[in-house]
């Protein structure tokens, strides 16, 4: 089955009204019929009017006839119903509805499915361990009961990765930590890649920018190439400031015609070695996997900060991003070649090292998925109580997260059919 996140809707959206309405009738607990309400406003907007208005005409009916749809359809139907929600806050309130949802949640690995459905380098993931904490991986698992703890830790896993990638589209964290390399520079080491991380026009009474080496060629690429501060970013937009020649006649502005953005890892340990050791005007691309490729955005030559905003969040595994800066739009006039040349660069986002880390496996390239569920918790409350309003994945106060479930609430779920 595909779980391409923007084929898949909510099906009471999806759905015929009449249709939907037959499917939710089969709630038989109110409990059950009130937290339709919190799986998503549509939902609440549909459960508290349609079905609640038909539910009242139908006082005196057989209740006890009606069940929940996920136990009176078949698990493919109710698989493909469930699959359309692509919303992940939609997603772990579904998991919270009842007993009987968590665990069609849970054993269905529906927060994974929507974490590789947005994601496609994420079903690279092998295995996933969290520090001091000895669990069954899928190989080991050799009863029900280890296999239901696995699941469970998975579902909370990337619940909390789905939860961190969405609470970071109202992050504007800086997420350079170093930068690595170029493709070509003038005079290195005076106009190196490193003054595009110093946010002036001059530094030390010296223009501080980034330059190419000329060419001819007015279509000739270069490439930048930085060092994320985790293994594992989220991003959503680049800055960039072309750089204006003011010591030079007229003051030229050396743009690019255009910019794209790749992001990626190392092939292997033996590459980040030899990145350590490279110059920094020594092209790269042959020492990298890139996973992600951006669309193409137009670059103006205007002295100005433009911003590049990416058309969702990028997860960026490896913790590398590479700048093409593609065709020169101004010739030098001392020699008559064309130039790029770059003030400042910024990228914008959230790093998720302190929660999340990546390592990559070799020769597979598969990769280890590494989570701190004390650091998260954290995360998540600091988000919480700062106000960012921005994201459907805010804190909601009621329901259960990542992993703060545990055998003894199933119990109580069970009786009140919700969290």
């Amino acid at each position: 089955m595909c779980f391409g996140v923007e084929t898949r809707v909510d099906f009471v959206l999806w759905l015929d009204s009449d249709v939907s309405l037959n499917i939710l009738m089969c709630l038989n607990d109110p409990a059950d019929v009130a937290c339709d309400g919190t799986v998503s406003h549509l939902w609440l907007r549909f459960g508290f009017g349609t079905l609640n208005l038909s539910r009242g005409l139908r006082v005196g009916c057989a209740m006890e006839t009606h069940i929940d749809f996920v136990q009176w359809l078949k698990t493919d139907v109710s698989l493909d119903i469930m699959s359309r929600l692509n919303d992940p806050a939609d997603v772990v309130r579904a998991g919270a509805v009842s007993r009987l949802w968590r665990q069609f949640v849970v054993t269905n690995r529906l927060s994974k499915q929507l974490c590789v459905g947005r994601f496609q380098q994420l079903s690279r993931i092998l295995r996933i361990t969290e520090p001091d904490l000895n669990a069954p991986e899928p190989k080991d698992v050799g009863s029900s009961n280890s296999n239901w703890e696995y699941l469970k830790r998975e579902h909370e896993v990337y619940a909390s990765l789905l939860q961190a990638i969405e609470s970071s589209k109202s992050c504007r964290n800086d997420c350079i930590g170093y930068a690595v390399s170029a493709s070509s520079t003038d005079k290195y080491p005076d106009e190196s890649i490193d003054n595009t991380l110093i946010p002036m026009d001059e530094y030390l009474n010296f223009p501080s920018y980034w330059s190419s080496k000329g060419h001819s060629d007015p279509n000739a690429p270069e490439t930048l190439l930085y060092k994320l501060k985790a293994h594992l970013c989220v991003i959503t937009e680049v800055c960039m400031q072309p750089f204006e020649a003011y010591f030079q006649p007229g003051k030229p502005i050396y743009s690019a015609k255009s910019v794209r953005f790749r992001v990626g890892h190392p092939k292997s340990l033996r590459d980040v070695r030899a990145l350590l050791k490279m110059p920094q005007q020594q092209p790269t691309d042959d020492k990298f996997i890139w996973t992600y490729t951006s669309e193409e955005f137009p670059m103006t030559q205007e002295k100005c900060f433009q911003r590049f905003k990416l058309p969702e969040p990028v997860l960026c595994i490896g913790g590398y991003l590479q700048i093409q800066l593609l065709g020169r739009v101004q010739r030098q006039e001392m020699d008559n070649l064309f130039y790029i040349r770059v003030s400042h660069v910024r990228v914008v986002g959230r790093p998720l090292g302190s929660t999340f880390e990546i390592e990559v496996l070799e020769p597979s390239q598969e990769f280890v998925l590494k989570y701190n569920r004390d650091v998260f918790g954290c995360m998540v409350h600091d988000f919480s109580i700062g106000g960012h309003q921005g994201s459907n994945m805010a804190y909601h106060p009621g329901i259960v997260f990542m992993g703060c479930w545990d055998d003894e609430d199933d119990d109580e779920m069970d009786e009140v059919g919700i969290l």
